[in-house]
């Protein structure tokens, strides 16, 4: 007789009415059933595969033994968790009789080496080269399990970010590689709520309340991309004053803010470019105004955004002398 663990064994023998159990080993195993000449039960749970010795317990005595065989389990894969991993990510097999696994099947790729494993479970590693694609797992356990579907996919990366700096509530373009859904964007520390999948290789991010300066993070099956460069978190300049209200072209006025130090500074009087505005510090910068300087507010931009002024620098005409008179000597 033989069979693995959860056979159905009938055992027919005499005086087997008043029958309590049967034993495999030392393992007692329930009845299913009994009549003076026949027994059923199964072959019980934490049997090791290997011959062992099966009696019949009654309410007066042991019975003789016979010999049985028991054979590995079928091994079951119930799940895979991760479902999608890259190349080099762990991921664990669980079911049910795998502590005897010997090798996991990638497709045609086999796998002997694991992380561990045990009657319930088996991590490994997925091995190298695999190209992204849909691969069918199985595992070869003195017997083979049923195949469980798992998704080879390539680790993201980004390439870029575009802008590289900005406040909160602006929109980022960050380009890369093998983005997919299910995906997490992180700003430092701060998670995008809403992030926009466009393409495998472009995703659109609004910078959260809770950004931090860091570098930008995007989470995929496929593993953690971390940008090379860090996002700078930094508020969109403010004017909150400047003098003189009007002057010449050519004169030089100062503004006063906050936010200036962004980077790409650009300083316009009305619809006039400020040729070489200059950075005093964060809250103060100096400019000269420009020939084509008109009438109107000014604006500051940085990397981070722009501002305008709440009222209007007035640029002063140069007085000008058009024809003068010869007065006559009396």
């Amino acid at each position: 007789m033989q069979g693995p663990i959860g056979t159905p064994v009938t055992i027919t023998g005499e005086n087997l009415a008043s029958a309590e159990s049967a034993s495999f080993g030392s393992v007692t195993s329930s009845l299913a059933s009994k009549s003076a000449v026949k027994i059923e039960t199964v072959v019980p749970p934490g049997l090791l595969p290997g011959a062992f010795t099966v009696s019949i317990k009654t309410d007066v005595a042991t019975s003789n033994t016979i010999s049985f065989l028991v054979l590995p389990s079928e091994p079951e894969i119930t799940s895979i968790e991760p479902a999608k991993a890259s190349v080099g990510m762990n991921v664990t097999l669980e079911g049910k009789n795998l502590n005897t696994a010997s090798s996991v099947l990638f497709g045609a790729k086999t796998i002997s080496t694991f992380i561990s494993k045990s009657d319930t479970e088996v991590k490994l590693t997925v091995p190298e080269e695999l190209s992204p694609a849909h691969w069918m797992l199985q595992s070869p356990l003195k017997g083979t399990s049923q195949k469980a579907t798992f998704t080879v996919v390539g680790a993201p990366t980004i390439t870029s970010l575009t802008p590289a700096i900005g406040p909160v509530g602006k929109l980022v373009l960050i380009t890369g590689t093998n983005f997919e859904e299910p995906f997490q964007v992180k700003f430092g520390v701060g998670e995008a709520t809403t992030p926009t999948l466009k393409n495998a290789t472009l995703i659109e991010a609004t910078v959260p309340v809770t950004a931090t300066t860091g570098k930008v993070t995007v989470t995929t099956a496929g593993g953690d991309a971390v940008s090379s460069v860090d996002f700078v978190v930094k508020d969109a300049p403010t004017i909150t004053s400047f003098t003189p209200a009007n002057d010449l072209v050519g004169a030089l006025v100062t503004i006063n803010g906050t936010s200036f130090d962004a980077g790409a500074l650009v300083v316009k009087f009305g619809t006039g470019t400020v040729a070489s505005p200059t950075l005093v510090s964060p809250t103060k910068i100096t400019a000269i105004v420009p020939a084509t300087a008109t009438t109107g507010k000014i604006t500051v931009e940085t990397a981070s955004g722009a501002s305008q002024s709440a009222t209007n620098f007035t640029v002063v005409g140069s007085p000008a002398v058009t024809v003068f008179h010869l007065l006559a000597v009396q």
